[in-house]
């Protein structure tokens, strides 16, 4: 399978065996989820969509007259695109900072609507934004569908300004960015798929999904920007770079870069999550693309390989299968997307077979537990028996809660002050004084993101605020 039509028809017939065969899914996915992020299975879908259309592109375009002289230049198009996307992003969250008075510029906005009759959320933060993803709302608003099994983007849809405008423009930029990749995959392609050509159906889907989800600190950029170095070292440098150095360098330039924007933007590059994959992709390309020459010590680079492997093991294990849960160790989780005609003790029926419950707390679809495991098991594993259990008309996913530093400020464009009354064994409130200006602050075992949708929960659900409410955190 070196052509390109294997390389369709392959990645047609491995699709059809991920919707066939959980455990495949499950596996893919984990990779999936590492390498261009999400909760939702739409990504996975959505990369093995872009590669059928790639491969098929070769296959069609590219039969005859193999690296034409006109197919030069394509990918500073490419580049200059999807930095334009990149800014655009960067600018429309910036906007959201400001608008809604937030504490901080690595905030995070979150978003609480409705869509068709269902709600959505969604957070946008320096080291992870969703403003991109208002070009999927713009589509999604145009759909009449119920529950969203997927994230929309409806929700930052609603709440930037001119939204329909700037989704317009992100899914031109778009589609004149996956014109330019597919052309210079046709410029390197000769009739045979190369390792080369792999590294840019990554990294060229990569960048287009980050610029619209998930921006230039998200965890995923830091393999993105150093398979773009790769890539740019073998083919558009006039020196002739050992395979060492074609592994090392673009690791540094990685994380030199990421590094240096968290410096200006101080947002967190997530660097000891994302290199050791990048190091996985760069030992992979390097190995293949060197795999006949006869001076190359492939023994080395496999057991180097197999290092990194072990080191992502558990990041991986972690996006494949969700937080492992130990028997007698105390595990606090957050689960979202529960029906709201589900009680609390319903749910906790439910748990009951895999957990001994501590405390529960459900308000609306969201619920915040700590229990201690009846037996070795994993989160989303948990998630699928509440699936099955409750049938959620949504997506449904846990995730272990992390103790904020300290007090997390509330910023929200709706009165919170009825928020000091809450009674709750999770979260609490008080007053505090922040660069001369009063913020409601949160102490509660949630980072950031989750205790702005905690609180847009009890305002929708407790308070009975309609509409979009948004809170910055």
């Amino acid at each position: 399978m070196t052509q390109a039509k294997h390389w369709f028809f392959g990645i047609i017939i491995f699709a059809a065996i991920t919707l066939l065969f959980g455990p495949v899914q499950r596996a893919f996915f984990g990779i999936v989820k590492y390498v261009f992020e999400g909760n939702s299975l739409g990504k996975m879908y959505l990369f093995l969509g872009f590669a059928a259309v790639f491969f098929l592109f070769l296959w069609l375009r590219g039969k005859k007259n193999y690296r034409r002289k006109n197919e030069g230049g394509h990918i500073y198009k490419y580049a200059a695109i999807v930095g334009a996307m990149f800014v655009l992003s960067l600018f429309l969250q910036g906007f959201l900072i400001y608008s809604y008075n937030a504490a901080s510029q690595s905030a995070a906005i979150t978003v609480l609507s409705e869509r068709n009759g269902f709600l959505e959320w969604e957070s946008s933060y320096l080291q992870h934004t969703h403003t991109g993803k208002i070009a999927f709302g713009l589509i999604s608003q145009a759909i009449p569908v119920g529950a969203a099994k997927v994230d929309s983007g409806a929700p930052m849809f609603s709440i930037i300004p001119f939204a329909p405008f700037f989704a317009i423009i992100f899914l031109a930029l778009m589609i004149a960015a996956i014109y330019f990749a597919f052309r210079e995959a046709r410029r390197i392609y000769d009739g045979t798929i190369t390792p080369d050509i792999l590294v840019w159906l990554v990294l060229s889907f990569q960048f287009i999904l980050f610029s619209m989800d998930g921006g230039l600190f998200t965890l995923g950029m830091q393999s993105a920007i150093a398979l773009g170095a790769y890539y740019c070292l073998r083919h558009y440098s006039k020196h002739h770079f050992s395979a060492l150095e074609q592994f090392v360098y673009p690791l540094l330039i990685t994380g030199g870069f990421q590094f240096a924007l968290s410096y200006v933007f101080s947002a967190n590059a997530a660097s000891s999550y994302g290199l050791p994959m990048a190091g996985i992709l760069l030992a992979l390309a390097t190995i293949f693309n060197n795999r006949d020459n006869p001076e190359f010590n492939w023994k080395a680079w496999a057991v180097f390989g197999l290092i990194l492997v072990a080191a992502a093991g558990d990041a991986y294990i972690g996006f494949a299968v969700g937080r492992i849960l130990f028997p007698e160790k105390q595990a606090d989780m957050l689960i979202y997307g529960l029906p709201e005609s589900v009680t609390q003790t319903q749910l906790e029926n439910t748990l009951s077979g895999r957990l001994e419950i501590i405390k529960i707390e459900k308000i609306g679809n969201i619920a915040t537990v700590s229990a201690m495991p009846k037996s070795l098991y994993a989160m989303d594993f948990l998630a699928e028996d509440l699936r099955r259990g409750l049938n959620p008309e949504g997506y449904l996913y846990v995730v272990p809660m992390q103790r904020s530093e300290g007090l997390v400020k509330i910023v929200a464009n709706v009165p919170i002050d009825s928020l000091l009354d809450v009674k709750s064994e999770f979260v609490s409130f008080e007053k505090t004084e922040y660069n001369g200006k009063i913020y409601l602050g949160m102490h509660s075992e949630f980072n950031k993101v989750y205790a702005g949708f905690w609180v847009l929960n009890y305002l929708r659900y407790e308070k009975g605020v309609k509409g979009a409410v948004v809170v910055t955190s």
